[in-house]
């Protein structure tokens, strides 16, 4: 009797594994970049609202000082100040007389920020 024919051994990989494989790695690295992507603009958006954050603290304090008008914003790009009086009780206490301060900046996106500051004392 003679022997069953052997079969050979079937070595590496067919080219539809590999095709499958291709496109499931090409899927994945798409997802990775998309997430990276979407961290990286997380973080810069973060680090401009830092910063501005920052800036409208510098204002605050300013006002708190006791500057006025152009040196308020000394340094600060884009910028601008609205003051409008808010009076609370007797006008003639100057201690219940406050400004609502509204802080905007024209290079960007961001919403204003809005605060009561207390009138120094003389006026605006």
């Amino acid at each position: 009797m003679s022997e069953p024919a052997k079969k050979p051994r079937q070595r590496g990989y067919a080219l539809t594994e590999i095709l499958i494989a291709t496109a499931i790695a090409a899927g994945v690295l798409t997802a990775i970049a998309s997430a990276l992507s979407g961290v990286v603009r997380l973080n810069a958006r973060s680090e401009e609202r830092a910063q501005q954050l920052t800036d409208v603290k510098t204002i605050v304090a300013r006002l708190n000082a006791g500057l006025a008008g152009d040196d308020i914003l000394a340094g600060l790009t884009g910028w601008r100040i609205e003051r409008a009086p808010l009076s609370l009780g007797d006008t003639s206490d100057a201690s219940s007389t406050f400004d609502i301060v509204i802080v905007r900046n024209d290079t960007s996106a961001v919403r204003s920020f809005e605060f009561l500051a207390r009138r120094p004392v003389g006026g605006r």
